[in-house]
C-alpha cells in the first residue's frame, strides 16, 4: 500500500520494523539464516530510501539495527561498517543518546571480531583495543548525558543508571581480555553507587548540597563549548584534540564528582587493610582483592554464577514465606555460599601474599549487599592464631574487623570526615511500643552519654525531632521499625510513634497510606523517610546505628547497583559510620548486642567501630548462659529492675537449667549486624 501510493517515508519506516521483526525471529531460532538475510535485505532497502529524501536521523538509526543484524550473523566487519556511518551521521545532527548506544554497539562488534581473529594475536590485541576507545567514548557520552539530568530528577537518574550499566559492564570485559585489571577495577568501582556518590560529593563541596548558580552556568557553558567542539572535530581532517582535553578538564575541575583512580584506591589502605570487591557479569562474576600494594583478580566459572543466582533467590523466598525454616537453616545457607564464592581460596592467596593483614574492607555487588559476608564460614586450615585460635568465620580472620563500603569512592569520601567527639547521644527509644527489651536497651546506653536526648515511646513523633539537636549530636541511635519501599526507595523509613493506623485512616484518604503486613496502614508523613533522612545535618555525629530489623536493606532490584537504602541516607547526611542490620533480628539478643556494643567503645574510645562490632557479635556468640547472667549482674548501666527481667528471660523455656547453652551462637542473632562506612578510630 505504502509503495503504491508514493509514501516513501513511512514505507522506510516499515521497513526498519519489518527488518526488526524478522531480526527478532531470527534470535528465537525460527529460520535463523533465512531471517537474519531478509532483515539485512529490508534495512538496506530502509537506509537507501532515507538517504535519498534527506531523513539522516533515521538512517542512522537503521543503520544500527544493520548492524546488529551483521552481528548476529557473525560479520563484524560489517556490522562495524554500519555503526561507523551511524556514528558519521549522529556526531554531524550532535545526537548524544544515539551516539552513545552506537559506541557501545561498536565496542561489542569490535569484541567479536577479537574473539573470530583467531591465532592472530596482533589483530586480536588491535581489535580488543579499538573495543576499549568505543566503550571509553561511550562513557563519556553517558557522562554528558548524566550532566543533563536536573539535581531533583533522582527517579530518573536511577534509570538513566540501569540503562546504561551495560556499557560498564562491557568496559569490564574488555579491560579483563587485554589484561588490564586496574582499569577494571576502576570501572568497576565506578559503575557502583553512582548518584549516591555525586549526591555525596556535592554535599561535602557546597553547602545544601546545591551547587551554586555561577559555578552551574559555567558547568552549562562548558558543557555546551566541549560538544561544540566533539561536532568541529569530526568534521576536521587535521584532529587536534588539545583544545577539547582543556575543556574537559576544566569542567572536570569544577564538578564535585571526580574519579577515583587505581592509585586513589590505593591510597585509601594501611599497611593492615585490604578490600575485596565483588562484580557480577552476565556469564560470571569477579572477585577483586586490592591492598596498598597490590591488585589480585579471581574469575568465576558460569556455573558458579549460576549457583549464585539460584542459592540468592532461594534464601529470599525462604526469608519472605519461612521464616522460621530460613532461620533454622541459615548457618547451612552461608556455609554453601562460602563455597559458592569460593572464599577459602581467595581469602588463603590473599592471607599469602598479604600476611600482615589485619582488616578487611567488603564492596558487595547487587544482592551481594544483603548477606552477612563476614559471617561466612571459612576453612580451619586458614587459621593465623595456632591450635585452638582458629575462628569459624571470616571476621574472626581479621583481628581488626571486616567493614563493608558501597564502593572505594564513597569509602574515601567518609574517611575524610573527623569526627573528634563522642560524649552527645540523641535517640529514639521504641516509638510504637512493641519491643520489650528495646526500652532497656536505650536506658542503658543513653547513661554512657552526656549529655543525651532521647525521645520515648509516644514523644518519639516525627515533628519532635529537633534537626539542630540531631546536627550536634554526636552518636544517633534508632530503636525501630523500618520500611523499605522497592517501588519508591526514596519512601523508605525509620518507623516513629503514632504513624501505624487501622483501617480505615483518620482521614479517609487511602492514597496517603501504605498497607503493612500487621494489617495497619503506615502514614509516611509522620515516618522519618529516606527522602528526610537525606536532608538532615550530621556534619557532628561519628556513629548512626539502626538497631531495629531490616534497616541495612538496599535496593537489590536495581541492576545499576545504586545503593539506596536508609544506612546510605545518614552517609549521605554526614556521618562516616552507620551500624545496620540485614534482617528481622530477636529483641533479647539485640539488646544484648546494642549495650555491650556501646559498652565496648566507651571503655576503649580509640577502638573502630569495625573492630568494636567484632569484638561484640564474637562474645555474645561464644557467651553461655551463665556468662550472660554474670554479665547482666555487673552491667551497672542496667537498673536492678531491667536486670531482674533479662535474668528471667535467660534462664526460661529452651535455656532452663542449661547454664553451659550458648542461647545466640547462630549466626541469625549476632551476624545481621554491620559497619558500612570509614571504619575508621573513634578519635
Amino acid at each position: 500500500i505504502l509503495r503504491r501510493l508514493g509514501l516513501d517515508k513511512d514505507l522506510s519506516t516499515t521497513l526498519t520494523n519489518l527488518g526488526n521483526a524478522r531480526l527478532t525471529q531470527a534470535n528465537m531460532g525460527i529460520n535463523p539464516a533465512e531471517n537474519l538475510e531478509r532483515a539485512i535485505a529490508t534495512y538496506q532497502e530502509a537506509r537507501m530510501l532515507q538517504r535519498m529524501l534527506g531523513l539522516a536521523r533515521y538512517e542512522a538509526v537503521t543503520l544500527n539495527h544493520l548492524g546488529l543484524a551483521y552481528q548476529t550473523q557473525s560479520y563484524p566487519n560489517s556490522a562495524i561498517a554500519a555503526y561507523d556511518e551511524a556514528a558519521a551521521i549522529q556526531r554531524h545532527l550532535g545526537l548524544a543518546r544515539d551516539l552513545a548506544k552506537t559506541l557501545n554497539n561498536f565496542g561489542l562488534a569490535y569484541q567479536t571480531q577479537s574473539r573470530l581473529a583467531g591465532n592472530s594475536s596482533i589483530q586480536k590485541q588491535q581489535a580488543l583495543e579499538n573495543a576499549y576507545r568505543s566503550f571509553q567514548e561511550a562513557l563519556e557520552r553517558v557522562e554528558y548525558l548524566r550532566g543533563e539530568i536536573g539535581a531533583d530528577s533522582e527517579g530518573y537518574k536511577r534509570n538513566f543508571n540501569e540503562e546504561w550499566n551495560k556499557v560498564d559492564s562491557g568496559m569490564v570485559e574488555v579491560c579483563l581480555e587485554l589484561g588490564r585489571y586496574q582499569d577494571a577495577i576502576e570501572y568497576v568501582d565506578r559503575s557502583k553507587a553512582r548518584n549516591l556518590v555525586e549526591f555525596m560529593a556535592t554535599r561535602d563541596a557546597y553547602p545544601g548540597g546545591v551547587i551554586p548558580e555561577n559555578v552551574r552556568q559555567q558547568l552549562q557553558s562548558l558543557k555546551i563549548a566541549i560538544n561544540q567542539e566533539n561536532r568541529r572535530l569530526q568534521q576536521d581532517e587535521n584532529q587536534d584534540y588539545t583544545r577539547l582535553y582543556q575543556l574537559r578538564q576544566q569542567k572536570q575541575e569544577l564538578e564535585p564528582y571526580k574519579p577515583l583512580r587505581f592509585q586513589a584506591m590505593q591510597e585509601l589502605l594501611d599497611e593492615e587493610t585490604a578490600i575485596v570487591e565483588w562484580y557480577i557479569l552476565p556469564d560470571k562474576f569477579l572477585t577483586f582483592t586490592l591492598t596498598a600494594e597490590s591488585l589480585n583478580l579471581w574469575t568465576s566459572s558460569q556455573e558458579d554464577r549460576n549457583n549464585l543466582i539460584d542459592w540468592t533467590n532461594t534464601y529470599l523466598r525462604d526469608y519472605h514465606s519461612n521464616s522460621s525454616q530460613w532461620r533454622d537453616t541459615l548457618a547451612d545457607r552461608l556455609e554453601t555460599l562460602s563455597q559458592i564464592l569460593h572464599l577459602n581460596e581467595i581469602l588463603s592467596n590473599l592471607l599469602k601474599n598479604f600476611p600482615k593483614c589485619q582488616k578487611l574492607i567488603l564492596i558487595p555487588h547487587r544482592h551481594l549487599h544483603l548477606f552477612p559476608l563476614h559471617a561466612l564460614p571459612t576453612s580451619s586450615a586458614l587459621s593465623r592464631f595456632g591450635a585452638g585460635g582458629e575462628g569459624k568465620f571470616l571476621q574472626d580472620l581479621f583481628p581488626k574487623g571486616v567493614g563493608y563500603a558501597p564502593n572505594c569512592q564513597i569509602l574515601q569520601q567518609v574517611q575524610n570526615r573527623v569526627r573528634p567527639n563522642f560524649n552527645r547521644l540523641f535517640a529514639i527509644q521504641n516509638p510504637n511500643q512493641n519491643l520489650h527489651f528495646t526500652d532497656m536497651e536505650v536506658e542503658a546506653i543513653q547513661s554512657l552519654f552526656n549529655p543525651h536526648q532521647v525521645l520515648k515511646h509516644d514523644q518519639a513523633e516525627k515533628a519532635a525531632i529537633d534537626a539542630e539537636t540531631l546536627k550536634n549530636a554526636h552518636c544517633a541511635h534508632f530503636s525501630c521499625g523500618s520500611y523499605f519501599n522497592f517501588e519508591n526507595p526514596l519512601k523508605s523509613a525509620l518507623i516513629l510513634a503514632k504513624s501505624q493506623f487501622t483501617p480505615p485512616p483518620p482521614n479517609n484518604d487511602p492514597s496517603c497510606y501504605i498497607p503493612l503486613g500487621n494489617g495497619k496502614l503506615l502514614d509516611l508523613a509522620k515516618c522519618l523517610t529516606l527522602e528526610d533522612i537525606l536532608n538532615l545535618d550530621l556534619s557532628n555525629c561519628r556513629l548512626v546505628t539502626l538497631s531495629a530489623s531490616e534497616t541495612g536493606i538496599t535496593d537489590f532490584t536495581s541492576t545499576s547497583d545504586e545503593y539506596i537504602g536508609l544506612s546510605s541516607g545518614f552517609l549521605v547526611a554526614g556521618a562516616p559510620n552507620v551500624v545496620s542490620t540485614l534482617w528481622a533480628v530477636a529483641d533479647i539478643s539485640t539488646a544484648i548486642f546494642m549495650i555491650q556494643f556501646y559498652q565496648t567503645i566507651q571503655q576503649q574510645p580509640y577502638l573502630s567501630v569495625v573492630l568494636a562490632l567484632r569484638q561484640t557479635q564474637t562474645w555474645l556468640r561464644e557467651a553461655t548462659v551463665q556468662d550472660l547472667l554474670d554479665w547482666v549482674d555487673s552491667c551497672a548501666v542496667i537498673s536492678p529492675k531491667r536486670r531482674k527481667e533479662m535474668k528471667k528471660r535467660l534462664t526460661f523455656g529452651a535455656w532452663k537449667n542449661k547454664l553451659d547453652a550458648k542461647p545466640f551462637e547462630s549466626p541469625f542473632y549476632w551476624a545481621a549486624f554491620v559497619a558500612i562506612g570509614a571504619h575508621s578510630n573513634l578519635e
